[in-house]
């Protein structure tokens, strides 16, 4: 099969890795994928980047060397998407700056129209991932799902909002994002504007048609009852894979050494981009748990690594908790995994977990808040302990529990990792994937 992927970037978060994995493992089973971005960060001769009318400017180029400065200081900036945004739209594109800071998504792509033609005539298959970040133009859907299957993979909700990629506990994208709760934290000017970009994308869904694919049961079921559900003519429920092989368990007490970390002491871990700038993360709850915690019952050291944040170091309950820089090398990212003891997640809201997965794979259990899609990868109490209604005692004794008990600690991990193997791995995803393909093309070839 012939086909192109579309995404916002090749190198950065979960849905970056997905999308390259997908590239890789497509072509290695005989297909013909090439991958197009907004913005090409690595040196894959099979990622072609879109061009936009600021590409080459001097305004981007100015652009390119402010974010190479940020992303080598790892300036909090990095971590709110909402005034990134802003900076880079103020300097490549100040024609539309105040548009954009009212809170409007209308910057035109015209390529978005002619992708097609002007990269690979003969596209079997278009499938598109992450659209926003200000590269591609949504209002050519309609048309391009005129000549070719469309396939759409949902990693955030920014398609069916007036403007948030994730909406938490917010259910207004279900009626029009109007009357917005978070209007007045980031100060948008205009009142309807959230509400106006919630309209255009519902007209122009209307008008096209998808494939979709979701990585949970939650997720699909929320798009379901959305501004999207118009467009879809199949869906399929088809989770991210893991690789197994890089995401695996290791010697311990060798990795602790490598990675100048105490040997006796029990060490949990959580990954978050941006560390405690993250807002995905119920931090209040992490820091409520841990002073939950006995440390009668759980002798010794206890550190908490915070995998991705800025190197800023606090103390709760004498427990250290540390953030570690954003590690690239997915190999880099497993050795922390080995090192740890138990995994810990709080995030609000989840349209799947890769870092759940990824530390399930290395043998850890995994304890969690139930929120979004997560239950869907936890076997409670076999792989892992699932928290529900953000309940800080609740985390604190399972953390405690499972710590102490190290026969439960050993078949937790043992179980979770089984799991990930049966359930997870990348060659599951990719046989998922072909076999929807291939039933999209033959609806389209009737």
């Amino acid at each position: 099969m012939k086909i192109l992927l579309i995404n916002n970037s090749d190198l950065g978060g979960g849905a970056e890795k997905i999308v390259v994995t997908l590239l890789d493992e497509l072509n290695k089973r005989g297909n013909d994928v090439s991958l197009l971005v907004g913005r090409k960060k690595t040196e894959n001769e099979l990622v072609f980047q879109i061009p936009s009318p600021k590409q080459g400017s001097v305004r981007e180029k100015v652009w390119l060397t402010i974010e190479d400065f940020l992303l080598k200081s790892q300036y909090p900036i990095l971590y709110n998407p909402r005034h990134l945004s802003l900076f880079q739209c103020f300097i490549t594109q100040t024609p539309y700056f105040f548009k954009t800071l009212a809170g409007y998504e209308n910057i035109p792509y015209p390529s978005s129209y002619t992708i097609i033609d002007d990269f690979k005539k003969d596209t079997q298959i278009l499938h598109l991932h992450n659209l926003h970040e200000d590269y591609f133009d949504i209002k050519a859907i309609p048309q391009l799902s005129s000549k070719l299957p469309i396939f759409l993979t949902i990693h955030d909700y920014w398609l069916i909002t007036g403007y948030c990629a994730s909406f938490f506990s917010c259910m207004k994208w279900q009626h029009g994002c109007d009357d917005c709760p978070i209007r007045s934290k980031i100060k948008t000017l205009f009142p309807n504007s959230f509400h106006s970009n919630w309209e255009k994308k519902k007209d122009i869904f209307k008008k096209s048609r998808i494939y979709l694919i979701t990585p949970s049961k939650w997720v699909l079921d929320n798009i379901n009852n959305s501004i999207l559900s118009p467009a879809i003519i199949k869906s399929r429920v088809i989770p991210h894979g893991i690789n197994t092989t890089v995401f695996s368990p290791g010697n311990k007490e060798k990795i602790r050494e490598k990675l100048g970390l105490p040997l006796s002491a029990k060490i949990l871990i959580m990954t978050s981009k941006g560390g405690f700038d993250n807002k995905k993360f119920n931090w209040d709850f992490l820091r409520q748990s841990l002073k939950y915690l006995s440390r009668d019952q759980i002798q010794g050291q206890i550190i908490f690594l915070i995998l991705g944040g800025m190197n800023r170091t606090e103390v709760v309950n004498s427990i250290v908790i540390q953030e570690v820089p954003y590690q690239k090398e997915e190999i880099m990212v497993n050795k922390y995994y080995q090192a740890a003891d138990l995994y810990i997640h709080t995030s609000k809201d989840e349209t799947f977990g890769m870092s759940i997965l990824e530390a399930m794979s290395c043998g850890l259990p995994v304890i969690t808040t139930g929120n979004g899609a997560i239950p869907e990868l936890i076997e409670d109490r076999i792989t892992g302990i699932l928290i529900q209604n953000n309940d800080p005692l609740h985390m604190a004794n399972s953390i405690q529990n499972v710590l102490v008990e190290k026969e439960l600690l050993a078949k937790m991990g043992h179980c979770a990792r089984e799991r990930v193997l049966l359930n997870y791995s990348i060659d599951v995803m990719v046989k998922n994937y072909l076999e929807f393909y291939q039933e999209g093309l033959n609806d389209y070839l009737l």
